[in-house]
């Protein structure tokens, strides 16, 4: 809402404001002409020019004479961020208690600065008639201004960009501003020459368009500098951020950071490289660019209270270059950017910044999980650059083959899997310590981790036969030693063509010609502690997992792994004989049962349990062939899921089951063991 209008107060013309300005003392004449700038309609951009220029006039002479003592007799003196506490000692001590001149210093500073702003703004918004750069033989597309005889003329190339590498000759008409953040440019104008240049934008700038901008000129000139320019970086408005970054880089430098986190998360690197709007690094490995040196009265706006307002922010080093494009990359996880973070990556590593490689490697490895490893909506949703690296090893393993098929998973163990185990064992030798069993470890934790149908295709490309640099897992007792774990570790009960699948793709060892009660007495010991290790201690044990028994079978030598494969072969047969009369158990049952009486019989009455009411004698009869199966074999320690039953005790039970059923026993021969 607008303030009213006093009408009863009498509306001064410009001439006599300047009439009046002409009769102030100098201190005053400048106060007025701020106040006017500052304060007052200044959207007139030819009577803006003329306050400056009078309050300029008015007081360069006791400027001249400020400075000549400030800069102690050097006229060529070059201000920068390290000049500041000397400037206002100096400053205290030149004007002393003579608050007139302070305040003159001051207003002059404040107008210096407004028409280095009314330049910037006649860029932006160049006028066709009314100014007086429009009355030159001058324009925007030109880029360069008609300057007054006998001054420079300064050309915007590139604001905040490395240099083009061509020498620029300071006392030559023309000076190219290609990098604003290198050390030894220069933009200022000499100390001893109180006009301030107007930099305009290079040929370069002919091609690209400048968009309007929605600042009036006196929101312009009345704005902190930074503000504007953090309007400009978060409506991505770049030529015009490239243009006000270039025409006030000293005073935006030690912002750079915070504008440029100020761009909309969308930007691309790319779209910055263009205007050359980001950082770069030297051979040295520091960021290119400092403060640069520019005129004394730069300093002074921001010095009313002799405190300062600028942020000392030095070029960065190396560490800090990384950090700030980490944190660049980390702040755009909240958008799902993931390609964008990746080609902030890329970019910074073209720009020669260190330390970025494990970020990269990352970023590389989490698009794959999101792009190739066919997760769900819910999935997608979850994984982020933060989450990847708060997640362990063996989840983001198990994150790759969340979604694996039998026909997939051991094309995507190779392709996703490998290559993230590849790098975590690189990273290993890069910080000094080598893990020389990592990708072997973790491949065969993702295995144990496998359900048995999804486990089957691994051991398929795993056996012996297949040439071993074709092999998923090369080495044969492994792959007996995993095999063995899932299969007892599992809880399946209705898969043993998908067990049995696991067991043909086994290794087949010779130990024949060993000694025969040595081996008797290894298959023994075997058993024992395996069914040991497998049975649960209390009602509350949870059964050993599949992971629990591979630590358990790692250490077993090659002769009690071989008769572990024996067991495991006979526990097999017995499971399938056992799904086929509707009685099955968990293979790990018929471990812990191996040696137990009690629990043998109990199963066997089960079994025939389960067939009440079987009316076909003959079904009967393959019932007994196969319990006497369950029972017998040459090797007393070697035998099946009854063999610890005596034959007497299995066929009272089977004819008990016989009668109960209600079928007549008319057998057509003996029951028998065979």
């Amino acid at each position: 809402m607008n303030d009213p209008v006093d009408e009863t107060k009498p509306i001064i013309s410009h001439e006599e404001q300047l009439a009046r300005i002409e009769r102030l003392p100098d201190s005053d004449a400048l106060a007025e002409c701020v106040d006017i700038v500052y304060a007052g309609d200044t959207n007139d951009r030819v009577w803006a020019r003329t306050v400056i220029d009078t309050g300029l006039q008015r007081g360069k002479a006791q400027a001249t004479e400020f400075e000549r003592k400030i800069c102690g007799g050097d006229g060529d003196r070059e201000w920068n961020e390290s000049s500041e506490e000397e400037i206002k000692k100096a400053l205290d001590k030149i004007v002393g208690m003579d608050e007139d001149l302070r305040k003159l210093v001051i207003n002059y500073g404040l107008l210096y600065q407004a028409i280095g702003r009314l330049d910037t703004y006649d860029v932006f918004c160049p006028e066709e008639t009314g100014s007086p750069q429009a009355s030159q033989p001058t324009s925007v597309e030109m880029g360069v201004l008609n300057a007054p005889e006998g001054e420079d003329i300064m050309e915007l190339d590139d604001p905040w960009a490395e240099g083009n590498g061509e020498d620029v000759d300071e006392t030559t008409a023309s000076t190219v501003i290609d990098d604003p953040w290198e050390t030894n440019s220069n933009i200022t104008a000499p100390a001893s020459d109180l006009e301030p240049k107007l930099a305009m934008p290079g040929p370069e700038t002919q091609s690209t368009k400048l968009e309007p901008i929605s600042l009036t000129l006196k929101d312009f000139l009345s704005q902190p500098i930074l503000d504007i320019a953090l309007q400009f970086a978060s409506s991505a408005n770049l030529f015009a951020l490239k243009l006000v970054s270039g025409f006030h880089y000293s005073e935006l430098f030690p912002f750079r950071f915070t504008i440029w986190n100020s761009l909309p998360a969308w930007v691309t690197p790319e779209d910055l490289k263009t205007h050359r709007l980001l950082p770069d690094v030297g051979d040295d490995g520091i960021e290119l660019g400092d403060f640069r040196s520019f005129h004394l009265f730069h300093w002074i706006p921001a010095l009313p209270t002799l405190k300062s307002t600028v942020p000392q922010n030095a070029v960065l080093d190396t560490d800090g270059l990384s950090k700030w494009f980490a944190s660049r990359v980390e702040s755009l996880d909240n958008v799902g950017a993931l390609d964008l973070q990746l080609a902030w990556v890329q970019h910074g590593a073209s720009l020669g910044i260190p330390n970025l490689d494990a970020l990269g490697e990352d970023l590389s490895l989490l698009s794959r999980l999101i792009y190739d490893a066919n997760l769900s909506p819910a999935q997608h949703e979850k994984w982020t650059l933060a989450t990847w690296k708060k997640a362990t090893e063996g989840e983001i393993v198990s994150a790759y083959l969340a979604n694996s098929t039998p026909s997939t998973i051991v094309g995507d163990i190779r392709r996703l899997v490998l290559p993230y185990l590849y790098v975590l064992e690189s990273r290993a030798e890069r910080a000094g310590k080598p893990d020389t069993h990592l990708v072997e470890r973790l491949l065969h934790e993702a295995v144990l981790s496998l359900p048995l149908h999804s486990a089957l295709p691994v051991f398929e490309a795993s056996k012996a036969t297949i040439p071993m640099s074709e092999r998923l897992l090369r080495n044969d007792q492994n792959v007996a030693r995993l095999a063995l774990a899932c299969l007892y570790g599992s809880d399946e009960r209705e898969v043993w063509s998908t067990m049995s699948g696991i067991f043909e793709c086994l290794p087949v060892w010779d130990v024949s010609g060993g000694d025969l009660e040595s081996d008797k007495e290894a298959t023994a010991t075997t058993l024992d502690s395996i069914a040991t290790f497998v049975r649960p201690h209390a009602s509350s044990d949870k059964p050993p997992s599949a992971k629990d028994l591979f630590i358990f079978f790692a250490p077993l030598p090659f002769a009690a792994l071989s008769r572990a494969l024996d067991i495991l072969d006979v526990h097999l047969e017995s499971g399938e004989i056992l799904a086929r009369w509707n009685t099955a158990v968990q293979l790990r049952f018929l471990l812990q049962s191996a040696r137990d009486k009690e629990e043998q019989a109990q199963l066997a009455e089960k079994m025939i349990r389960r067939q009440a009411g079987m009316k076909d004698l003959g079904k009967w009869t393959k019932l007994w062939e196969d319990m006497c199966r369950l029972n017998g074999g040459d090797d007393a320690l070697l035998r099946g899921a009854f063999g610890t039953l005596l034959l007497e005790d299995m066929m009272r039970a089977y004819l008990s089951g016989i009668l109960g059923s209600g079928s007549e026993p008319h057998l057509r021969q003996p029951l028998s063991s065979n």
